[in-house]
Protein backbone atom coordinates (compact mmCIF):
# COMPACT_ATOMS: atom_id res chain seq x y z
CA UNK A 1 0.00 0.00 0.00
CA UNK A 2 2.00 3.33 -1.03
CA UNK A 3 0.94 6.41 1.04
CA UNK A 4 2.05 9.79 -0.03
CA UNK A 5 4.19 11.60 1.92
CA UNK A 6 1.61 14.58 2.73
CA UNK A 7 -0.53 12.01 4.24
CA UNK A 8 1.78 10.30 6.45
CA UNK A 9 3.12 13.49 7.41
CA UNK A 10 -0.57 14.26 8.47
CA UNK A 11 -0.88 11.29 10.34
CA UNK A 12 1.99 11.20 12.34
CA UNK A 13 1.68 14.52 13.17
CA UNK A 14 -1.77 13.92 14.77
CA UNK A 15 -0.62 10.82 17.35
CA UNK A 16 -1.46 11.35 20.37
CA UNK A 17 -1.34 14.26 22.31
CA UNK A 18 2.16 16.26 21.31
CA UNK A 19 2.53 16.23 17.63
CA UNK A 20 5.19 14.12 16.35
CA UNK A 21 7.28 16.56 14.45
CA UNK A 22 6.88 19.83 17.04
CA UNK A 23 9.81 21.85 16.52
CA UNK A 24 11.31 20.95 19.97
CA UNK A 25 11.67 17.55 18.69
CA UNK A 26 13.02 18.74 15.17
CA UNK A 27 15.57 21.08 17.73
CA UNK A 28 16.28 17.78 19.90
CA UNK A 29 16.84 16.11 16.16
CA UNK A 30 19.72 18.97 15.45
CA UNK A 31 21.17 18.29 18.35
CA UNK A 32 21.48 14.68 18.09
CA UNK A 33 22.91 15.41 14.67
CA UNK A 34 25.57 17.52 15.71
CA UNK A 35 26.66 14.54 18.65
CA UNK A 36 29.10 13.54 16.38
CA UNK A 37 30.73 17.01 15.47
CA UNK A 38 30.89 17.75 18.94
CA UNK A 39 33.79 15.18 19.11
CA UNK A 40 36.24 17.38 17.03
CA UNK A 41 35.57 20.40 19.14
CA UNK A 42 39.30 20.68 20.20
CA UNK A 43 38.69 20.51 24.03
CA UNK A 44 36.13 20.35 26.69
CA UNK A 45 35.54 23.91 26.34
CA UNK A 46 35.45 24.30 22.68
CA UNK A 47 32.27 22.15 23.24
CA UNK A 48 30.72 23.81 25.77
CA UNK A 49 31.15 27.21 23.70
CA UNK A 50 29.50 25.57 20.81
CA UNK A 51 26.38 23.64 22.86
CA UNK A 52 26.36 27.80 24.05
CA UNK A 53 25.98 29.19 20.27
CA UNK A 54 23.90 26.62 19.37
CA UNK A 55 21.85 27.05 22.55
CA UNK A 56 21.15 31.22 21.81
CA UNK A 57 20.28 29.99 17.76
CA UNK A 58 17.56 27.77 18.96
CA UNK A 59 16.48 30.23 21.39
CA UNK A 60 16.28 32.95 18.31
CA UNK A 61 14.39 30.00 16.02
CA UNK A 62 12.08 29.41 18.69
CA UNK A 63 10.73 33.43 19.38
CA UNK A 64 11.30 34.31 15.76
CA UNK A 65 14.57 36.22 15.61
CA UNK A 66 16.81 36.12 12.91
CA UNK A 67 20.39 34.63 14.38
CA UNK A 68 22.35 36.73 12.59
CA UNK A 69 20.77 39.63 13.62
CA UNK A 70 20.49 39.50 17.44
CA UNK A 71 24.30 37.61 17.43
CA UNK A 72 25.53 40.73 15.70
CA UNK A 73 23.34 43.33 18.33
CA UNK A 74 24.32 41.21 21.40
CA UNK A 75 28.46 41.50 20.20
CA UNK A 76 28.03 44.89 19.35
CA UNK A 77 27.11 45.59 23.17
CA UNK A 78 29.10 42.77 25.15
CA UNK A 79 32.28 43.20 26.49
CA UNK A 80 33.78 46.41 26.82
CA UNK A 81 30.61 48.49 25.38
CA UNK A 82 28.50 46.93 27.89
CA UNK A 83 29.06 50.04 30.27
CA UNK A 84 28.59 52.27 27.73
CA UNK A 85 24.73 50.88 26.58
CA UNK A 86 24.14 50.64 30.00
CA UNK A 87 22.61 46.98 29.67
CA UNK A 88 21.99 44.60 32.34
CA UNK A 89 22.79 41.07 30.80
CA UNK A 90 19.55 40.28 31.40
CA UNK A 91 19.07 42.68 28.26
CA UNK A 92 20.95 40.90 26.38
CA UNK A 93 18.71 37.98 25.47
CA UNK A 94 17.36 37.02 22.39
CA UNK A 95 13.67 37.73 23.86
CA UNK A 96 15.36 41.57 25.11
CA UNK A 97 16.38 41.95 21.19
CA UNK A 98 12.85 41.00 19.75
CA UNK A 99 11.50 43.65 22.39
CA UNK A 100 14.15 46.30 21.26
CA UNK A 101 12.86 46.17 17.55
CA UNK A 102 9.26 46.97 18.64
Amino acid sequence: MHHSNDSLVNAQATIGPIAVFSPTEREFQNVAKLRLNMLFAGSTEGAHRACVLLGIAATCRAIGVPVQAYLTWAFERLGTHRDHFGLELSEMTPAAYKQSLV
